[in-house]
């Protein structure tokens, strides 16, 4: 049975991205209702991507994120570095980006979305490989802190200009975070069943809500290979 200290709803979406039965309850905290990450049309399509109010959702398609083919043009992420409450992930799994270079990461993403304001959460589905998905299972035992620091990224496919161009990312990494609570839990999760998309390496799903640490942080956002901005997250706070 998985650890889990996570609101309901996102159990649902990580048992319907997962491809797995959600993991049983544990004792009792109020259900929430929170924004669903991105619906998806088909693999890899992106449904909603707006730069204003609307918010940022970016679906990506976890086989090409694996093994990474430039003909398939569908949308690809990686988790780079990534540590919750001072337990650090391990870069294990191998891939090739669209910009021609290998890299080791710590995740392949399966969904993004922010709301685009300031405070709020991004949420992030990924697929992490065993020895990281027991490492989430064992700081879900006992959490004591709730700050975390990631790096991501994520690229699509320009059909106009014929290239591909990188759709999200921090404009500074890591970007400093913490742990969204809801109803007194933490918005963290990961599966003990392996996902289904890719059969090798064994991968596991996980499923976090992250908000800003208290300072001045921003990401940048693009739409096409020409059209992107850089967005404010977080507020600095004085001392």
């Amino acid at each position: 049975m998985p650890v889990r200290f996570l609101r309901s709803s996102l159990l649902v979406a990580l048992a319907l991205v997962a491809g797995c039965a959600a993991p049983v309850a544990a004792p009792s905290a109020p259900a929430t209702t929170a924004p669903a990450p991105a619906v998806t049309a088909d693999d890899g399509a992106e449904v909603s991507r707006g730069l204003g109010g609307a918010g940022f959702n970016l679906p990506f398609d976890v086989s090409n994120g694996f093994n990474f083919a430039k003909d398939k043009q569908a949308n690809v992420g990686y988790i780079s570095t990534l540590a919750i409450g001072g337990v650090t992930l391990t870069p294990a799994i191998q891939v090739s980006r669209p910009d021609g270079t290998q890299a080791t990461v710590v995740a392949v993403l399966s969904d993004f979305s922010w709301d685009g304001s300031k405070g709020g959460a991004l949420n992030l589905l990924a697929r992490i490989d065993t020895a990281n998905r027991q490492k989430v299972a064992a700081y879900l035992l006992a959490p004591t802190s709730t700050e975390a620091t990631l790096a991501f990224e994520g690229w699509s496919y320009d059909p106009v200009a014929k290239s591909w161009y990188q759709a999200i990312a921090p404009q500074a990494a890591p970007l400093g975070a913490l742990i969204q609570k809801s109803g007194g839990e933490l918005d963290l999760a990961v599966t003990d069943a392996k996902s289904n998309e890719v059969a090798s390496p064994a991968n596991f799903a996980l499923t976090m809500a992250l908000v800003p640490a208290a300072k001045a942080q921003a990401l940048t956002i693009a739409t096409s290979s020409k059209a992107k901005l850089t967005k404010a997250w977080g507020i600095a706070v004085a001392p």
